[in-house]
């Protein structure tokens, strides 16, 4: 690993990365820097693959391969770092070899208890964002590993919060996550790593983007995805997805052009997608697409209904292109799969049928649940709907 070290250094110099510029970049001494470069286990991790990403901003699996070479020479600090800094580009095979070391840990220390108390929701992060649970059941199982558990650790009072507003966000209950990110935001500064603030903080915002725009709190919820978007030490491709993919939902209802130019952007920072994490991710922001050209009428007769899993945004495309009788066959299908409609598929029922009582249903459910921002599809289809009534 040394001369690996030695080799990265005099490269990143090469391309003009002196230990002085990365010093600057990071925030730290340039005698911090040469310690890096000289002792692998002094390097702190987030900062290792930042320069990993100077050094071979294209070579993805050479940049996996010292990783997985550096894992040994982690501290027990810096391997509660990487396990957030892996559960964050989704890089779990990675990761898993992190939660065997702590596994193997038999010492009686702080951190040592700490980081396998932390295992378990790490756990559950992966298999939510590779969609190997459901929300049900991510809540119940976190609800589990939380109960009875003391919070007298920042990081593990930390990693809780945001398992809880991963919970909540999978119920779209905002209101909730809310709650719990004003919890969280005071804990964050506690953390004695920097390195660890700056990731906790930059999940804490991209939680709030979605708390920002559900609350049609638009121009706040723009801002915070720009904060993430040009962070300077942002190593979390995922992140600025999310971040260019909620910029283009906020445009999702005005302006079809600049909602598609930062999908475009999302999907190009996506880049090759070396995981499964970032294809689910693609996956949800090409959905995202989707909605906003049917609600656009984009293209509409390009797109294969039978192509649409999400029963409901397949018979918003049947709606569109004036199937209404499949467009009703289908939502009522979903309604007597989950015994209800959801805001958005009363929404749909509503255009479908030309009832307004699907538009009041709507409105109330998106109400309920705080989604200030969609609640304006129905609202607007209600006003539609008066003035051709002439009420």
């Amino acid at each position: 690993m040394k001369v690996k070290l030695r080799q990265m250094n005099e490269s990143l110099k090469e391309k003009g990365f002196t230990n002085r510029q990365l010093a600057k970049r990071f925030g730290i001494s340039h005698t911090t820097i040469n310690n890096y470069f000289s002792n692998a286990s002094s390097f702190d991790f987030m900062h290792f693959v930042c320069s990993l990403r100077l050094y071979e901003p294209k070579g993805l699996n050479v940049r996996k391969e010292f990783v997985r070479g550096m894992i040994p020479e982690l501290t027990p600090r810096n391997k509660l770092l990487a396990l957030d800094v892996l559960d964050m580009c989704g890089e779990y095979e990675l990761q898993e070899l992190i939660i065997e070391d702590i596994r193997a840990l038999d010492n009686k220390s702080d951190i040592t208890n700490t980081l396998q108390k932390l295992v378990p929701l790490y756990e559950q992060f992966r298999w939510r964002s590779e969609e190997s649970v459901t929300d049900d059941h991510f809540f119940e199982n976190v609800k589990k590993i939380l109960q009875g558990e003391k919070g007298d650790v920042c990081e593990f009072n930390v990693i809780s919060d945001f398992a809880t507003i991963y919970a909540f966000l999978g119920f779209k209950n905002y209101k909730m996550m809310e709650k719990y990110i004003q919890k969280l935001i005071p804990e964050i500064s506690k953390i004695s790593s920097k390195t660890l603030q700056v990731s906790f903080n930059i999940k804490v915002k991209e939680m709030q983007i979605f708390t920002a725009l559900h609350g049609n709190e638009v121009e706040r919820a723009r801002e915070l995805c720009f904060d993430i978007i040009n962070a300077p030490n942002n190593p979390y491709d995922s992140t600025k997805a999310v971040a260019y993919c909620k910029l283009a939902e906020s445009y999702a209802l005005t302006d079809y052009f600049m909602a598609k130019m930062y999908i475009d952007k999302a999907i190009e920072v996506l880049g090759e997608c070396g995981n499964k994490k970032l294809k689910i991710r693609k996956k949800k922001i090409l959905n995202t697409l989707l909605f906003i050209k049917i609600y656009h009428n984009v293209d509409l007769y390009t797109i294969n209904p039978e192509d649409i899993k999400d029963l409901a945004e397949r018979a918003f495309l049947y709606i569109k292109l004036g199937k209404i009788d499949k467009a009703i066959a289908l939502l009522k299908e979903l309604e007597q799969k989950n015994g209800y409609l959801s805001s958005f598929q009363l929404y749909y029922m509503g255009l479908a049928t030309g009832k307004k009582e699907y538009f009041i249903q709507s409105i109330k459910s998106f109400y309920k649940a705080q989604d200030y921002f969609y609640v304006q599809l129905p609202e607007l289809a209600m006003a539609c709907y008066n003035i051709s009534k002439g009420v």
